[in-house]
């Protein structure tokens, strides 16, 4: 999350001058800042091509992915059941289920658009969002450009801000900010509780290839990766879902539509940043509109606040709508799509 930002306002031949000197220099600070993103969503497909790629990172069969599912709790295997059932059913001839092979996604790219909170202002923002879907080495690189008006009157002048949110294994979590010519305003990475806060923002958007929520045999094992239980509260609806990465134990609490079996929201005590310091606080995140992309049943809508004591309402800080998505399979198929499938269950 971007801390909040205060400056004062300028009088309008500054803005006029520096707007002139800003339009110039953008090109050069966009080619920086891009190269830079390149090379990082570089080192994500890179992660694990040294060695050969886990079991679970190719394929399975309809057979042991249900196997798999067994013994998760009801409403988990609900959701898992409904997202994936084009996957497990889409066949143009009878199959068995010990013939028929899923393929598993090895990465997905997202274009997004939407608004984010920024000194008490909704401003608008365009974003791509690639992820490793593979729990071995999740991670993700989130690259926006956030348009902050130099005035509140319509048709103002816009200030761009450059936006970055990644975490990547063997680097860590990277959260940076800058605006034109260079100059930073947030500047972080790899520290423990950024660490620990993009692990759960990669869970949380990770019903975006819940394929990777399907827990492995082994994980039943001491010390498991991914592991679902039923949720911390009487809600019959919700289960927990606790994931090991490096270290980090991210626990994050779904909620399911009793009707859809979708997951609607996620809550988890997440790292905020506070001036120099972090607190742990409740964060939590919705997720509407589901469409079919690549098969799969994932929301399109997504909104992430904060909520900073029991009796305080919920405080976003970001509105998200994914309108492309793309899928690279791990036979090295591409499967893209923006057009709006909208399952039959859920209109």
């Amino acid at each position: 999350m971007i801390p909040t930002l205060v400056a004062a306002t300028p009088g309008p031949q500054f803005v006029i001058v520096a707007a002139v000197v800003i339009g110039c220099l953008v090109p050069f600070t966009y080619r920086s800042w891009h190269k830079e993103t390149h090379d990082l969503m570089q080192k994500l497909a890179e992660q694990g091509t040294e060695s050969p790629r886990d079991h679970d990172d190719e394929c399975i069969t309809a057979a042991a992915l249900k196997r798999r599912m067994e013994n998760l709790p009801k409403v988990v295997q609900q959701y898992l059941e409904s997202t994936l059932s084009l996957t497990l059913h889409n066949t143009t001839h009878e199959t068995d289920d010990d013939e028929k092979i899923i393929p598993f996604a090895r990465a997905l790219r997202v274009e997004q658009e939407g608004k984010f909170l920024l000194n008490e202002q909704w401003i608008p923002f365009t974003a791509t969002q690639e992820f490793s879907a593979r729990r071995t080495h999740p991670g993700f690189v989130w690259d926006a450009v956030m348009k902050k008006p130099c005035f509140p009157l319509p048709g103002s002048l816009t200030i761009p801000i450059l936006v970055r949110d990644a975490y990547i294994p063997g680097i860590g979590g990277i959260m940076k900010a800058q605006l034109p010519l260079g100059i930073t305003l947030v500047n972080m990475k790899d520290t423990p509780d950024l660490n620990l806060g993009e692990v759960m923002r990669w869970i949380a958007e990770s019903t975006l290839f819940p394929m990777v929520l399907v827990p492995q045999v082994h994980e039943c094992d001491e010390a498991p990766v991914l592991k679902w239980s039923p949720g911390a509260d009487t809600n019959a609806n919700s289960a927990r879902l606790e994931f090991k990465h490096k270290g980090y134990l991210a626990q994050v609490d779904f909620y399911f539509d009793p009707h859809t079996h979708m997951v609607t929201t996620i809550h988890a005590k997440r790292p905020r940043t506070v001036g120099s310091k972090t607190e742990m606080t409740h964060w939590e995140g919705h997720f509407s509109d589901y469409e079919i992309h690549g098969g799969l049943l994932v929301p399109s809508k997504m909104e992430v606040g904060w909520k900073f004591s029991d009796d305080s309402p919920l405080e976003l800080y970001f509105r998200g709508k994914n309108v492309k998505f793309i899928y690279l399979m791990n036979a090295g198929s591409r499967q893209e799509h923006s057009s709006r499938e909208i399952h039959p269950h859920m209109e």
